[in-house]
């Protein structure tokens, strides 16, 4: 390009400003497009708007996009990169991708699209990559602000701290980010420490954070989700998705009061956060066999299974199971342990509907016999694997009343079922543990064998 059109260009983008700024959805969807799929930073052309001198600072390819970008949003003639640029220089541009994300942040920082609730606290968003560079070159951890360390002695008798990270709740979120599918939630928080030395601006009217200087940018809440990004990252370091992110101008005290109100509050039970997420196939085979059976509607998606809500058994409790029975690894194992559960539960929940039909029935079978309790569904899964390893997916049906009329399931001390749950009555509190539902599961690996011969363990596949 000539240096005559680069200064046309530029000098047309300066004077198209003002009437581009006028429309604040149309400046959003162009920021989301040079952002999504130019990889331009969060903010870029709003800040191009505000300052449109940094147009001379853009190279030729930038300036390029960036009128795609404006002509795909507004769809004006006038904003056609080909009234500036050869066919060959703008196709080529399309392929271009931002590659400035490491550049050095410097005060004064400038956060565009806020969302702001008072002078001391706001909301935006930042891509993965934004959030990487914030960590490495701004953003620490202070253990004053955070939950307990883990501490370790050294030989010295020196004391090192280090943030408690459960790497399981990293690994699953890195897992997410990688495949696309996780979904920002509550924001992480960021708190710049009022301490005498910062300068923390709320431009409300222009919806921007400015921060003229800080000694300490704190990770207060979302470290996990950090790590869990920068986890991704290392594999793949254009991930596309952002987090969002709260910054807070609190002193040390009101840091660590705002954390502990933040902990006090009530969080999701930890079976229904299992169900939403889904991300074992053994959750997933769950999901299927309850939009596939008989157990539609009767599984309940938090811990508490309760009978008047026509609840018979739990997420979890079947999805452990089928873990430690079918343990499917492959796509081709979740359609068949579907198959073969969806069948076993249709046939006995219609084989005894005193037991399983209708919240009354459910409820006056519960008070005396263990038929129908919510862990006998590991006895059941149990048995559905031991016919599935004996006859195929396909098995005789009229086995399983075989096995179940076999079984003396009386809620009273010297009945089968009931000491096996209870150790012959002494530990009516213990029913839930994982003990007991293995022990469940060895009992039904016993009827199993006696009835057809030991199984021989392998995978479904």
């Amino acid at each position: 390009m000539s240096e005559t059109k680069e200064l046309n260009v530029v000098e047309f983008l300066t004077n198209s400003f003002e009437e581009i700024s006028k429309d604040r959805k149309a400046m959003t969807e162009i920021d989301d497009l040079l952002f999504t799929v130019y990889k331009f930073p969060i903010g870029f052309f709003q800040e191009l708007v505000v300052n449109p001198e940094k147009l001379d600072e853009l190279e030729e390819v930038e300036l390029i996009v960036l009128l795609i970008a404006i002509n795909k949003v507004i769809n004006l003639e006038m904003y056609s990169p080909y009234n500036y640029f050869s066919e060959n220089k703008v196709k080529k541009s399309l392929k271009y991708r931002y590659s400035k994300q490491e550049e050095p942040l410097n005060f004064p920082l400038i956060y565009e699209d806020i969302t702001a609730g008072s002078d001391v606290d706001c909301i935006t968003y930042l891509s993965y990559q934004e959030i990487k560079r914030h960590v490495e070159q701004l953003w620490t951890y202070n253990f004053a602000t955070q939950r307990l360390p883990v501490e370790t002695v050294k030989k010295n008798g020196e004391i090192t701290k280090k943030p408690k990270l459960f790497k399981n709740s990293v690994k699953e979120i890195a897992q997410l980010i990688s495949e696309g599918r996780f979904k920002p939630d509550a924001p992480i928080v960021i708190n710049v420490m009022r301490n005498g030395e910062d300068e923390f601006y709320i431009d409300k009217d222009n919806h921007r954070l400015i921060i003229e200087k800080a000694t300490e940018q704190n990770i207060v809440d979302g470290f996990h989700r950090i790590s869990g990004v920068l986890a991704a990252l290392e594999k793949d370091p254009d991930l596309e998705g952002y987090l969002y992110v709260t910054f807070r101008n609190y002193t040390l005290e009101e840091a660590s009061e705002f954390l502990g109100q933040h902990n006090s509050f009530n969080v999701y039970d930890r079976t229904h956060v299992r169900f939403l997420k889904a991300l074992e196939l053994p959750d997933k085979i769950v999901k299927d066999i309850e939009s596939k059976s008989d157990l539609r509607g009767r599984i309940a998606y938090k811990t508490a299974v309760e009978r008047k809500k026509n609840k018979i058994t739990n997420f979890a409790v079947l999805s452990n199971a089928i873990r430690d029975t079918f343990n499917p690894q492959t796509g081709k194992d979740r359609i068949e342990v579907t198959y073969v559960l969806a069948r076993f539960f249709d046939y006995l929940l219609g084989s005894y509907p005193e037991a399983f039909i209708g919240t009354k029935n459910v409820e006056e079978t519960w008070k005396k016999s263990w038929i129908n309790h919510h862990n006998t569904f590991v006895l059941y899964v149990t048995l559905a694997y031991g016919l599935y390893k004996h006859f195929g997916k396909d098995f005789p049906l009229d086995e399983i009343t075989k096995i179940v009329d076999s079984i003396d399931f009386t809620k009273e001390n010297g009945h089968q079922f009931n000491d096996l749950l209870t150790d012959g009555g002494t530990a009516q509190g213990k029913i839930n543990s994982d003990q007991t539902k293995r022990k469940i599961r060895q009992f039904g690996e016993k009827i199993i064998a006696d009835m057809y011969g030991a199984i021989k363990e392998e995978n479904v596949s």
